[in-house]
C-alpha cells in the first residue's frame, strides 16, 4: 500500500510538472508517447479502428450529401413535371371549353335558323306602319295590316293568299297578267285571213301584249317580294318602273303603225321617238332615290309625261284627217279615254287619295295604289279595244290607202 501511494504521488507530481512545461516540450512528450504507442500492437489496432471509423463517417457523410442532392434533383424534376402536366391540363381544358362553346353557338344558330323558317314560312303577323323598316315605309296614311320584313321568298309568295296592305295591289295586276296572256294567245292564233299583212300586224300586237304583260308581271312581283329585304325591294322596284315604261312604249307601236299605215316617214319618226323616251325613262328609274317615297310625285310626272308624248302624233292625225274622222275611223276617242284613265290613276297615286282624307280607313281596300292598278288595267283594255278597231278598219279597206293617207 505504501508503494501505491508513492506511485500515485509520483504520477501526480509528473502530471503537474507536465502541465507546467512549454508547448514545445509538450509536443516532444507527445511524440515520445506516440512512438511508444506505435510499438504496442494493441495501440496500433486501436488506431486503425479509429481511422476506419473516421473513413466510414466520411463516406456516410458523402452518402448523406449525395442522397440529399439526389432528393433535391428529384424534387426539382417532379416539380417541373407537375408544372408541365398542369399547363397541359389547362390547355386541354381551354380547348374543351372552346369546342363546347363552338358547339353551343352552332346549336344556337341552328335553333335560330329553324325558328326563322318556322316564323317566315307562314307564321308571321301583320304590323303597324311604325313597326316597319325604314325602307318599307311608303305611305304613312296606311296605319295597319302591313307585312313585316320576310326574308324568305317562299313565305313572300305564300303571302299572296294572306290579307295585308299589298293583297289588293298583288291581285289587281296578277289577274291583269292572266287576262292579257289569254288575250295574247287568242289574238295571235287568229287566222291569217283576218289580216292584210299577217306577220307585221301580229308583231306589232305582240309588242303591245309584251309591254302590258311585263308591266303587270313586274308590278305583281314587286308587291309580292318587296318585303323580303331592302336589296330585293330596290331591284323589283326598278323592274316595276321599267315595266311601266315598256307598257307605254308597247301601247304606241300598233296605234302609230295603223294611223300612219301609208306614211312611212312619220311612222318611223314617232316610233323611234317613243322608244328613245321610254329607254331614257327606264334609265332614270334605275337610280335608288327614284324608288323612295320622297320622289313619288316626280315618278308620277315622269310616267305621265312619257304617256302624254302621244299627244303630238294625235294632233298630227287630227290635222291630217280632221277631228271627227280621227275620232271615229282613227279611233282617237279610245286613245283619249286611255289617257284619261292613266292620268287619273297617276294623280290619285301621287296625291294618295282617298287615304289622305281617311287615314287608317283604306288599309286593305280603296287605297290609291289599288285604284291606280285597276285604272292601269282598264286603260290597257281600252287601248286594246281601240287598236283592234283600228286594225278592223284597215282590214276593211285592204292594202289600198284611204283618202288622206
Amino acid at each position: 500500500m505504501s508503494m501505491n501511494l508513492d506511485s500515485n504521488v509520483s504520477f501526480s507530481t509528473k502530471s503537474v510538472h507536465y502541465q507546467n512545461k512549454s508547448d514545445d516540450e509538450n509536443e516532444e512528450e507527445d511524440n515520445k508517447v506516440i512512438s511508444r504507442s506505435v510499438s504496442c500492437p494493441k495501440v496500433i489496432e486501436s488506431a486503425k479502428s479509429m481511422s476506419d471509423d473516421e473513413d466510414h463517417d466520411e463516406e456516410k457523410t458523402k452518402a448523406t450529401n449525395s442522397v440529399s442532392y439526389g432528393s433535391t434533383a428529384h424534387y426539382r424534376a417532379g416539380y417541373s413535371t407537375s408544372l408541365h402536366n398542369y399547363l397541359d391540363s389547362g390547355v386541354q381544358t381551354a380547348r374543351d371549353m372552346k369546342n363546347r362553346t363552338k358547339d353551343k353557338v352552332n346549336q344556337a344558330m341552328e335553333e335560330v335558323d329553324r325558328f326563322a323558317h318556322k316564323v317566315w314560312d307562314g307564321r308571321w303577323r301583320v304590323v303597324s306602319f311604325f313597326q316597319l323598316q325604314e325602307w318599307q315605309k311608303d305611305n304613312e296614311f296606311l296605319h295597319h295590316w302591313h307585312r313585316p320584313q320576310i326574308p324568305s321568298f317562299k313565305a313572300c309568295l305564300a303571302s299572296i293568299f294572306r290579307i295585308h296592305t299589298e293583297t289588293g295591289n298583288i291581285w289587281t295586276h296578277l289577274l291583269g297578267v292572266i287576262l292579257f296572256l289569254g288575250i295574247c294567245v287568242y289574238y295571235l292564233c287568229l287566222p291569217a285571213t283576218q289580216f292584210i299583212n299577217v306577220w307585221q300586224e301580229k308583231v306589232v300586237f305582240f309588242l303591245f301584249f309584251l309591254g302590258a304583260v311585263l308591266c303587270l308581271l313586274c308590278s305583281t312581283l314587286f308587291h309580292t317580294l318587296g318585303c323580303h329585304s331592302e336589296r330585293v325591294h330596290k331591284i323589283f322596284g326598278k323592274l316595276d318602273y321599267s315595266g311601266i315604261a315598256l307598257m307605254i312604249m308597247g301601247s304606241f307601236v300598233p296605234w302609230v303603225y295603223y294611223s300612219f299605215y301609208c306614211d312611212s316617214e312619220p311612222k318611223v319618226v314617232y316610233m323611234t321617238s317613243i322608244c328613245v323616251l321610254g329607254v331614257a325613262t327606264i334609265g332614270v328609274s334605275q337610280y335608288d332615290k327614284f324608288n323612295t317615297s320622297r320622289f313619288r310625285s316626280f315618278r308620277a310626272v315622269i310616267f305621265a309625261s312619257l304617256g302624254l308624248s302621244g299627244i303630238i302624233p294625235a294632233i298630227h292625225i287630227a290635222i291630217k284627217h280632221g277631228f271627227m274622222p280621227s275620232l271615229t275611223k282613227g279611233q282617237l276617242g279610245w286613245l283619249y279615254l286611255m289617257a284619261v284613265l292613266y292620268l287619273t290613276g297617276a294623280f290619285l297615286y301621287a296625291m294618295r287619295i282617298p287615304e289622305r282624307y281617311f287615314p287608317g280607313k283604306c288599309d286593305l281596300v280603296f287605297q290609291s295604289h289599288q285604284i291606280f292598278h285597276v285604272l292601269v288595267v282598264l286603260a290597257a283594255v281600252v287601248h286594246f279595244h281601240g287598236i283592234s278597231n283600228l286594225q278592223k278598219v284597215r282590214f276593211l279597206h285592204g292594202e289600198q290607202c284611204m283618202a288622206g293617207d
